[in-house]
């Protein structure tokens, strides 16, 4: 009775402090391109055509923006409910050792900047840490013989989850499942009471299942080539495992000593056949990484890929503090916490994240006098903060406007100046050969805005000209042009089509 009592209170302790820690000025920063992302996917339903990421989430998050709307908080508070969910399994996970090794690593994983960042995006990274804490849970508890009758039913629907949240999911898979069979083979129990049979039913299930799913969306997955990252030797690899945790010189010296600490005591106690089941995802995972890098000639480590692991490094750094007195770990946890949220509050809540597109759409329909603008993602940004005004203010999707004018169906020269709004920055392709493309046709920069963090608001105007210019009738001349139409001039009437007598 009293042990129940006292997980219960560090269960209220954990919900609680992760409730507040995940919310914490939760809408402050505007969304970015990937939570728009998410947001125009909200407005898609049931469709699969997102070749980047399978369809669990964004499943959910319509179901999630239909009840609470679509705005900055509603739309990131479905991230902070499961990241307070991992919070809780991850509880459970390290309570299969001992209740207060799961509180801990529960802590270590409540204050890790990761962890923060992505229970405060509008992005499926804390449904991936859920269900990885739980895949992970149910491994452990199938090879110590723990689970009840048909269990692996559940473990398999698990993996299906999580494989249908995040790619990166299988990585962990093949970790465990690796670990799990070895485990299973050299194993002196019962053959009655081997695990193996287990495993290879909630494998047999999973692996069908991922046949039917990869058959469906084979032309949206496979037509697209991924995005991979810069070349990183191991001294990358390492500094991304670490770089998942730490961020601060003060949190990597205590992260250092406590995987150090842990390697220790796992030897001395007898403990380590235990934790290679925990050490065999980050094999895995580099496994996996590898074996995709001989297969497409490109590297794929980005820090987000080692998301899966990050449950299990929490529980190699609460290790040391479950072996002293809860007195003396809350002291040290306690470092660990005034030191990462003395991080959060000066390096992250505090400061623009990623892009300023609230500020930058605001800062335009003040400031553009009725001029053309041309918008990188528009068809992400239109329905969300250029909704209100948008009948005054004339816009287009610049990939849009750079495809009619590299085909003859706009003629620029009637254009005398425009707006060109970049809310992601400047480095896209299509943004360097809109700059380059205006110049060739006699267009100057007269101003340039730097708004936020990333975006920028760039007003052309043709050469000779000066102070703002209104466009007139271009918007709908645009539109008509768009839609297969002939350019038309500024009497209304069509253009003569080019190459003709």
């Amino acid at each position: 009775m009293v042990e129940r009592k006292k997980v219960a209170i560090m269960l209220i302790v954990l919900v609680a402090t992760a409730s507040f820690v995940f919310a914490y000025r939760l809408g402050s920063n505007s969304y970015w391109l990937d939570e728009m992302i998410t947001l125009y996917r909200t407005q898609r339903g049931w469709k699969m055509h997102y070749h980047a990421w399978p369809p669990l989430y964004f499943w959910l998050v319509w179901i999630w923006a239909k009840v609470f709307g679509v705005s900055e908080v509603a739309l990131r508070s479905f991230s902070v409910v499961w990241g307070v969910l991992a919070v809780v399994i991850t509880f459970y996970l390290g309570s299969l050792f001992s209740p207060e090794l799961g509180f801990f690593a529960s802590v270590f994983l409540i204050f890790n900047t990761s962890a923060v960042r992505y229970a405060q995006e509008a992005r499926g990274y804390t449904m991936l840490l859920a269900f990885s804490a739980l895949s992970v849970a149910l491994f452990i508890r199938l090879l110590e013989g723990k689970t009840e009758e048909k269990e692996w039913r559940v473990l398999a629907l698990v993996n299906i989850l999580g494989a249908v949240t995040h790619y990166v999911f299988i990585f962990l898979l093949f970790g465990e499942y690796l670990v799990a069979f070895i485990y299973a083979l050299t194993s002196k129990r019962d053959p009655g009471k081997s695990p193996l049979g287990d495993i290879l039913k909630s494998l047999g299930v999973w692996v069908v299942f991922m046949v039917v799913y990869l058959v469906i969306v084979h032309k949206a997955l496979f037509s697209n080539r991924p995005v991979m990252s810069p070349h990183l030797g191991i001294t990358g690899i390492l500094t991304l495992v670490v770089g998942l945790v730490a961020t601060s010189l003060w949190q990597k010296m205590i992260f250092s000593g406590l995987l150090v600490s842990t390697a220790v005591l796992a030897f001395v106690d007898g403990q380590w056949r235990r934790w290679a089941v925990i050490m065999a995802s980050f094999i895995g995972i580099f496994l996996v990484l590898m074996a995709l890098k001989s297969l497409t000639g490109r590297p794929m480590w980005k820090v987000r890929y080692l998301l899966p692991v990050l449950p299990l490094v929490c529980l190699l750094m609460a290790y040391p503090l479950s072996k002293l007195s809860f007195r003396n770990s809350l002291l040290l946890a306690g470092v660990w916490v005034v030191v990462t949220g003395y991080y959060l509050t000066t390096s992250y809540y505090s400061k623009p994240f990623k892009a300023s597109w609230r500020e930058a759409a605001s800062w335009i329909r003040n400031h553009h006098h009725g001029e053309l603008v041309i918008v990188n993602w528009y068809k992400y940004y239109k329905r969300y903060y250029l909704s209100c005004g948008a009948e005054r203010m004339r816009c287009m999707d610049a990939k849009k406007f750079l495809k009619i004018v590299k085909r003859g169906r706009m003629d620029l020269s009637e254009v005398q100046g425009l707006w060109f709004l970049l809310p992601q920055g400047g480095g896209w392709r299509w943004d360097r050969e809109i700059e380059t493309l205006l110049r060739g046709k006699g267009f100057w920069v007269d101003k340039e805005k730097r708004i936020g963090i990333r975006s920028r608001a760039i007003h052309f105007l043709r050469k000779g000209r000066e102070g703002p210019v209104k466009s007139k009738g271009l918007f709908h001349r645009l539109l008509h042009a768009e839609k297969g139409g002939s350019s038309l001039g500024e009497d209304g009437q069509p253009l003569p089509e080019k190459g003709g007598i």
